[in-house]
C-alpha cells in the first residue's frame, strides 16, 4: 500500500475506530440475545451479521486479512444461528466474545502495510480452531432468565437446552446465503476528527473570549473619557467666557473669542466623535459576544458524546466478573443518552470499573446466600445518570450485603488508624469515610478481583482529578450507593479566588472542603506541626505564601484572615490566606512550553476584568505542606459555643459569609452544600437551628422545610430561609412550608440574621418540653 506515512496513520486510526464500533455492536446484541430479548424479531441477528460483514469489508480494504478471515467466520456463524432460530448459550457467547477479544489483539499486533507477525499467526490459528468448533455449541431457543430487563446483562450460567441437530447446520452451510437488508440511510452527516483538533479550536474560542473582555475594558475606558469631556464642556459653558468676551470688544478679547470658539467647537467634535466611536465599539462588542458565545457553545457540544459509549461496554465487564466469581449479576443503566465531555468519559472508565468490581466482589452475595436472605438469586447493580444544577450525578448502587460501619471502624482500630475513643464519636457517614483510606479493606483474603491493597482511595483521587466528588451511603443487608457528582464538561470549572501577599490565586472548588475564619478555631498538633481540628479530623496548617515561597511584604495586612481546608484523595491541609475574594467560573488554560510543568500551578485563567490568575494545584500544595517544617502559627482560643447551627447553601460565598457572622458570635456552625445533604446531617447530628437557601440542587429549601415539619423528631426545629426570592408569592410558599423566618438577600444584613437567630433560639429555649433537635 504505497501511501504517505501521514495518510497511513490516519487510515489506521480510522480503521481502529470502526473496528471498535462494530465489535461493540456485536457484543451488545450478543448479550441481549443471550437473555432471550427480542428473539422473535430478527433485528438482533441482522445488526450482528451486518456488523461482522462491515468489519470484514473494512479489514479487507486496509489489508488486514487475518481480521477479515475471523470476521467472515463470525458472519457465517451468526447466519447459521439466525437460520436455526436459536438463542446462543453461554458457552457459545463465551466463544464469540473470545473471538472478539482475539480480533482486538490481532489489530494491536498488525501494522498497516505489513505482514502479520508470528505471534499474530499463532493467534489467528487459535481463533480459527475456536470458531470451527463453535457450531457444535449452537442451541435451540432458551427461556430467558427471570429478572432481566431493558439495558441489563445477566452474568449467570443458564440451564443447558436441547441442541440443534448438527446435520441441519451442515446443510445450512451449503445453502444459498439469505438476503441481508442494507443498513438504513443515515440522515446525519458525521465527520470523524481527532480530539486534539477540537482542543485547538477550543483554545481559539478562549482567545476570542479574551478579546471580547479587552473590548469591554476599552468601552469602559471610553465611557470615562466621555464623562471627562462632558464635565469639561459644562465647565466651559457655565463660566460664560464667550458671551462676556464678545461684549467687551477689547484687543485681548479679540484674541480670546476665536480661541474660545475653536475650543468649544473642538469639544463638540470630540463628544460627537466619541459617541459615534462608542456606538461602533458597542455594536462590535455585541457581535463579538454573540459569536464568542455561539462558538464556545458549539465547541463544547463537539466535545460531548453519549454516556452510552462508556456504559455499554460495562455490560460485558459485569458479565465476565460475575461468571468469574460464580455470581448472578444484573446490570441496569438509566440516562445513558446524556452527553458528557469525552475527556470526562475517558477519566470515568477506570473508577467506574473499580466500583463495579467492588460491588460484585464485596457487595453482591452468592445465589444461595441471597435466597436465604429472601432476595432474588440474581443481584442488581444500577447505574443512574442524571443532570442536577448544571452538573452530572452518577449513582452506582447495588442490592447486596451493604457495608457495616461498625466493621469498618473495627478494622480502622485494628490497623491503628484511629483510637477507640475517636471511633465512638464518629457518625455513620464519618465511619464509612474510612473505606476511602489508602489500602483500606475489610477482607483478609485475596481474590482475582480485589483484596490487593488497591482500594477506593484510588476512585476518590480519580474523581477529584475530574473536578468531581464521591460520597458513599450504605445499609447492611440492603445495599450500597456511591454518588459521583461531576461537571458536565471539563472545559469549565468553579474556583475559589484567594489572596496572599497582595497576589490573587484560584483554588479549584472541588478541592475545597470548607472555608473557616481564623478566629474560633481549635488548635492541635500533628507530628509536631501546627494543625486544626475540624469534625474530629486534624488538618496540617500552613500559610499559602510559605508554600508558594512568596516574599513577605511587611506593609501587607490581611483584610479577612481565613483558613481554606483543601483535600486531594485522603490527604488534606489547611491553607492560611489573607482574604477569600469570591467564586469564579473559569476556563483553565494549560501552561505552554517551557512552563509545561510548574510546581504548585496547574494552569491559568482570566477573571471578568481580564486579569490573569494562576490556578493552584491542590495535590502539589498538600504534598508540599506535608513535607514542610514551619513554625507554629499563633492561634486564638476557642470561644464558648452557644448553639449548633446548620447552614445549607450551594454557594461557597454565601456559606462563608453566614458562617463568619455566626462564628464570630460563638455559634458552632456546620455546612451542607444542598438540601439532601442538610437532611442527612439532621438525621445524624444534634442541630439547634437551620439556615437554608431556597434554590438548591437535589432538594430546595421549601421542600427541605416541609420534610422537617413532617418529621416527628425535627418538626420544632427553627428554620430561617435566606433567599433572593422576595415576591409575595415566594413568601407565601415559605409560610406554607413552615419556615420560622424569611430573609431576602437584597436587604440582608449580619445584624438582621443574628437578631432572628437569637430570637428563634430564645423562643425554643423557653419551651422546655421541646428537646434539642436531633439529639
Amino acid at each position: 500500500m504505497n501511501l504517505e506515512p501521514e495518510l497511513l496513520a490516519e487510515l489506521a486510526a480510522t480503521f481502529a475506530m470502526e473496528l471498535e464500533e462494530q465489535l461493540q455492536q456485536i457484543t451488545d446484541r450478543l448479550l441481549q440475545l443471550e437473555q432471550g430479548r427480542g428473539v422473535d424479531d430478527a433485528d438482533h441477528y441482522s445488526v450482528i451479521f451486518r456488523a461482522a460483514h462491515n468489519l470484514k469489508g473494512a479489514a479487507a480494504g486496509v489489508g488486514a486479512d487475518a481480521i477479515a478471515t475471523i470476521a467472515h467466520r463470525l458472519e457465517t456463524l451468526f447466519d447459521r444461528l439466525k437460520r436455526a432460530d436459536a438463542v446462543p448459550g453461554s458457552q457459545l457467547v463465551d466463544t464469540t466474545l473470545a473471538a472478539i477479544d482475539g480480533i482486538r489483539q490481532l489489530q494491536s499486533v498488525w501494522r498497516l502495510g505489513e505482514t502479520l507477525p508470528a505471534a499474530g499467526e499463532a493467534l489467528l490459528g487459535e481463533l480459527q480452531q475456536l470458531l470451527d468448533e463453535a457450531p457444535l455449541l449452537l442451541t435451540a431457543t432458551e427461556v430467558p432468565p427471570s429478572g432481566a430487563g431493558e439495558s441489563a446483562a445477566v452474568a449467570n450460567e443458564p440451564p443447558a437446552p436441547p441442541r440443534v441437530d448438527a446435520a441441519v447446520l451442515v446443510g445450512e452451510a451449503n445453502a444459498a446465503p439469505r438476503h441481508v437488508p442494507p443498513p438504513a440511510a443515515n440522515t446525519n452527516r458525521l465527520v470523524r476528527t481527532d480530539v486534539r483538533r477540537l482542543a485547538a479550536i477550543s483554545v481559539l474560542a478562549e482567545e476570542l473570549e479574551m478579546s471580547r473582555n479587552e473590548l469591554q475594558d476599552s468601552l469602559e475606558q471610553l465611557d470615562q473619557l466621555t464623562c471627562l469631556l462632558k464635565s469639561l464642556t459644562r465647565q466651559s459653558s457655565s463660566r460664560g467666557l464667550l458671551p462676556w468676551a464678545r461684549s467687551q470688544r477689547t484687543p485681548q478679547t479679540e484674541v480670546v473669542v476665536p480661541w474660545q470658539e475653536e475650543s468649544e467647537a473642538t469639544l463638540r467634535q470630540l463628544r460627537s466623535g466619541s459617541a459615534i466611536l462608542r456606538q461602533r465599539l458597542l455594536h462590535g462588542h455585541q457581535q463579538l459576544s454573540r459569536v464568542s458565545q455561539q462558538l464556545r457553545e458549539n465547541v463544547q457540544q463537539l466535545r460531548l458524546e453519549p454516556a452510552a459509549n462508556l456504559l455499554r461496554p460495562l455490560l460485558r465487564t459485569v458479565r465476565d466478573m460475575g461468571r468469574e466469581l460464580g455470581k448472578e449479576v444484573v446490570l441496569q443503566s438509566e440516562g445513558d443518552s446524556i452527553e458528557l465531555d469525552r475527556l470526562l468519559l475517558e477519566g470515568l472508565r477506570d473508577p467506574l470499573i473499580h466500583l463495579l468490581r467492588n460491588a460484585i466482589d464485596h457487595g453482591i452475595e452468592r445465589p444461595e446466600q441471597r435466597r436465604a436472605a429472601g432476595k432474588a438469586a440474581a443481584g442488581t447493580i444500577r447505574l443512574a445518570l442524571s443532570h442536577a444544577a448544571g452538573r452530572v450525578r452518577l449513582q452506582v448502587s447495588d442490592d447486596g450485603a451493604g457495608i457495616d460501619p461498625q466493621r469498618v471502624l473495627q478494622v480502622a482500630i485494628e490497623r491503628q488508624l484511629i483510637s477507640s475513643d475517636q471511633a465512638q464519636q464518629l457518625s455513620v457517614n464519618e465511619a464509612l469515610e474510612w473505606v476511602f483510606h489508602p489500602g483500606f479493606s475489610t477482607r483478609s483474603e485475596v481474590s482475582t478481583l480485589s483484596g490487593r491493597g488497591v482500594g477506593l482511595d484510588v476512585v476518590r483521587a480519580n474523581i477529584q482529578a475530574l473536578n468531581g466528588r464521591v460520597t458513599l451511603s450504605s445499609e447492611p443487608g440492603v445495599g450500597s450507593q456511591f454518588l459521583l457528582d461531576l461537571p458536565l464538561s471539563l472545559a469549565t470549572d468553579q474556583g475559589l479566588i484567594v489572596s496572599s501577599q497582595q497576589q490573587r490565586y484560584v483554588i479549584p472548588a472541588t478541592a475545597v472542603v470548607r472555608v473557616l475564619p481564623l478566629a474560633h478555631l481549635e488548635r492541635t498538633e500533628l507530628a509536631g506541626q501546627p494543625a486544626l481540628l475540624y469534625e474530629s479530623r486534624p488538618y496540617p496548617l500552613i500559610a499559602l505564601h510559605q508554600l508558594l515561597e512568596l516574599t513577605i511584604d511587611p506593609n501587607t495586612h490581611a483584610m479577612a484572615p481565613a483558613v481554606v481546608l483543601i483535600s486531594h484523595g485522603w490527604n488534606s491541609v489547611g491553607l492560611l490566606v489573607d482574604e477569600v475574594v469570591g467564586e469564579l467560573e473559569m476556563v483553565i488554560k494549560q501552561l505552554r512550553p517551557p512552563l509545561r510543568r510548574v510546581r504548585n500551578i496547574s494552569g491559568a485563567t482570566v477573571d471578568g476584568s481580564g486579569n490573569i490568575l494562576m490556578v493552584l494545584n491542590p495535590a502539589d500544595l498538600i504534598a508540599a505542606a506535608h513535607r514542610s517544617n514551619v513554625a507554629t502559627l499563633p492561634m486564638p482560643e476557642l470561644s464558648t459555643i452557644k448553639a449548633r447551627v446548620l447552614i445549607a447553601d450551594d454557594s461557597i460565598t454565601t456559606r462563608t459569609l453566614e458562617r463568619n457572622i455566626l462564628e464570630q458570635q460563638g455559634y458552632q456552625v456546620l455546612l451542607a452544600t444542598h438540601g439532601e445533604e442538610a437532611w442527612q446531617r439532621l438525621q445524624q447530628e444534634p442541630i439547634d437551628l437551620l439556615i437554608s437557601d431556597a434554590e438548591m440542587p437535589q432538594l430546595d429549601g421549601f421542600a427541605l422545610t416541609r420534610r422537617i415539619r413532617h418529621s416527628e423528631r425535627l418538626r420544632h426545629l427553627p428554620v430561617i430561609l435566606v433567599t433572593s426570592l422576595g415576591s409575595a408569592a415566594d413568601r407565601e410558599r415559605g409560610s406554607a412550608a413552615g419556615v420560622s423566618a424569611y430573609l431576602v438577600k437584597s436587604s440582608f444584613t449580619g445584624e438582621t440574621l443574628l437578631k432572628r437567630v437569637e430570637q428563634l433560639l430564645a423562643t425554643a429555649a423557653a419551651q422546655p418540653q421541646k428537646k434539642r433537635q436531633g439529639a
